[in-house]
């Protein structure tokens, strides 16, 4: 059925070749003639039926009638590389055929325009290059559903294709929690709980050393619950900050929000950057000092404590929102570029340069960064991976490997039924490539 279908549209497109000028007599008359082209309107250049630009003083080509002659301009500017393209396809005089090409398998395809299959030989519709033979084994499928693109330098540098080299680099990475000043009577609560119960333990000495350790462990755990640890404690005693979780003085509490696939870079003595929301243009330093031991249910996040300058005094409110981004170090890793990848949801896919050809290759993938993804299979230090233009590429490529499936189908028997026709089967999944972030 799909070789039936291809071979009508394959023939609609022939169709629409035949009638133009200088076609060949009884044609088909009922298809449209190509009226339109492209042109320099400075440069006599071959037109194209595509808008882009002039290759000679590159103005952007003009949309005019087709004169007599254009189509002859067109086919004689495709025939250098529709032979060099059949020449690769064509087997030398006398040569043993290529094992694995059944007979009467051939097809003709397009060098530049994929998509266009037949068949028989002929013109492709779009750029009037002579269409050249296609066997199985001539297109490669390194991953299942994809193939091998071929597209030399000359080419992607005409079509704007971007590459990056993979490499070994250090990775940093931009966590941003959302925060507010803090009111934390809790910690305050725990705090002066603890402070207390540390002097009456000493002035107390050894007479009542068994109830006062019970206290003072009790202290201790109350302040674990809230990241701190009892050396903390103390230098917040020390200093006399503990009162700014009420009322922010010269120094503030910040309280963030952080997920837990993010905690795992956060950590004590980390300097970060605030933003409050209502004061615009402030520059806020602040550190963090503890992280809370356990997630909220609810929320599924666990609340970070910074101590951060108020360069404002009064003007700082308690809860007002603010943005907290920490810096993260995360050390020298494989990197490769986050727009080289698709992500199709089941799998990530990059497109490797090999040679004159883009080799579709799955990875698997690491740490997400601020530029980049750590690959952890699939990628080696020097390799080169297309960055831009990976959407048209992949979609070359999956109709290629269809290409390959339908060539390698058996051809069904006329009047045969298949046997597992009556059997249910569930529907196939459609993979659609995209980004990561």
């Amino acid at each position: 059925m799909r070789t039936t279908r291809l071979v009508t549209v394959a023939w609609i497109a022939w169709a629409v070749v035949a009638v133009l000028p200088g076609s060949a007599p009884g044609a088909p008359a009922a298809a449209p003639a190509v009226r339109e082209v492209w042109a320099c309107p400075m440069e006599d250049t071959v037109p194209t039926l595509a808008p882009g630009r002039c290759p000679t003083c590159g103005m952007k080509r003009v949309k005019r009638a087709m004169k007599p002659g254009d189509k002859a301009k067109m086919a004689a500017a495709a025939k250098p590389a529709a032979a060099t393209a059949k020449a690769a396809h064509t087997p030398a005089p006398g040569a043993a055929p290529k094992p694995g090409t059944p007979a009467g398998k051939a097809k003709y395809h397009c060098p530049m325009h994929p998509q266009i299959v037949q068949d028989k030989p002929g013109e492709c519709p779009i750029c009037f290059m002579q269409l050249v033979p296609i066997r199985q084994e001539d297109v490669r499928m390194p991953i299942e559903g994809r193939a091998v693109v071929n597209m030399d330098a000359d080419r992607r540098r005409q079509l704007g294709v971007a590459t990056e080299t993979v490499r070994r680099r250090h990775l940093t990475r931009t966590i941003r929690l959302p925060g507010r000043i803090a009111y934390d009577p809790g910690l305050y609560e725990a705090l002066t709980e603890y402070q207390s119960a540390a002097e009456a333990g000493a002035r107390a000495g050894d007479r009542t050393a068994g109830p006062m350790a019970a206290v003072l462990n009790a202290a201790r755990l109350k302040l674990a619950r809230f990241g701190l640890d009892e050396a903390q404690a103390r230098a917040l005693a020390a200093s006399g900050r503990v009162q700014t979780l009420i009322l922010p003085g010269d120094t503030m509490w910040v309280l963030a929000s952080a997920f837990d696939q993010d905690l795992a870079w956060i950590r004590r003595g980390q300097t970060a950057r605030i933003e409050v929301s209502s004061l615009p243009g402030r520059k806020i330093t602040g550190t963090v000092e503890a992280i809370e031991p356990s997630l909220d249910p609810v929320s599924r996040t666990a609340t970070v404590r910074l101590l951060a300058d108020n360069p404002v005094g009064a003007a700082m409110r308690l809860e007002m929102y603010a943005t907290v981004r920490v810096e993260a170090e995360m050390g020298e890793r494989l990197v490769v570029p986050r727009d080289a990848v698709l992500d199709t949801g089941e799998r990530k896919i990059v497109f490797v340069v090999r040679g004159d050809g883009l080799e579709p290759r799955e990875i698997e993938t690491g740490i997400r960064a601020d530029d980049g993804l750590e690959v952890t299979r699939g990628l080696k230090a020097g390799e080169t991976v297309v960055l831009s233009g990976n959407f048209l590429i992949d979609a070359e490529s999956r109709i290629r490997a269809d290409i390959a499936k339908m060539m390698s189908a058996p051809e069904p028997v006329s009047g045969s039924v298949p046997a597992d026709t009556d059997t249910p089967r569930p529907p196939a999944a459609t993979e659609t490539g995209g980004h990561a972030h």
